[in-house]
């Protein structure tokens, strides 16, 4: 299936001061994101584009689903939250009032903290 988007001027200038900004942060997956999306304004397949980029097809389906539903803002890559914290903001503090003055301050006769005796 062959999928063709047309790009305002000012929708095209918005990827490409994206893309210059990619290129000099070295974000080398949003580069590719903006140059398919390019790719594919300027009439090329999926399949080449998937080529030329070395990227799925389906994964260049998916950038042009993102910017039709969402336009630049599907150009923001979000952080994972990743794992909650085990320790609370107070526990946190705490815990760095007791190791910042180290560890002959807490009782041990070592210079450096250890993980064990952070533990303890």
């Amino acid at each position: 299936m062959q999928y063709r988007i047309r790009l305002t001027n000012a929708s095209r200038q918005t990827l490409q001061e994206h893309l210059v900004r990619a290129y000099q942060a070295a974000a080398l997956r949003l580069v590719k994101r903006i140059h398919a999306l390019l790719y594919i304004a300027d009439n090329k397949s999926v399949a080449e584009v998937s080529q030329l980029l070395d990227l799925g097809a389906q994964t260049v389906r998916d950038y042009l689903h993102a910017f039709i539903l969402q336009g630049a803002e599907s150009l923001h890559y979000r952080r994972p939250p990743g794992r909650p914290a085990r320790l609370t903001k107070g526990q946190r503090k705490e815990l760095t009032e007791l190791i910042s003055p180290g560890p002959e301050a807490a009782g041990y006769t070592s210079g450096c903290w250890t993980a064990v005796m952070v533990q303890d």
